[in-house]
């Protein structure tokens, strides 16, 4: 449970720990070798998708400045970085 009451503020990394539990818990399918979903990668994929409805998403996400919104908009798809070790 994330907060015990309606006034307390929610910890770091409490939603992301929260929500890996109920994604394990709802037993979704994660293809073998595959990285699971993460809560702020869903939480992209939403911005983006209301966006495109005209939705004002700084005021969904809950953002103070329209900055950070902006952030979730990208979707990183060139960008990964292959790091031979």
């Amino acid at each position: 449970m994330l907060l015990e009451k309606a006034d307390e503020k929610v910890g770091c990394g409490a939603l992301s720990r929260e929500f890996a539990e109920a994604r394990e818990l709802a037993g979704l399918k994660i293809e073998a070798g595959k990285t699971p979903p993460s809560f702020h990668e869903q939480r992209s994929l939403a911005e983006r998708l209301y966006r495109k409805q005209g939705i004002n998403t700084q005021l969904l996400l809950g953002h103070a400045s329209q900055e950070m919104t902006d952030k979730y908009n990208n979707d990183r798809s060139n960008q990964w970085i292959i790091l031979a070790v």
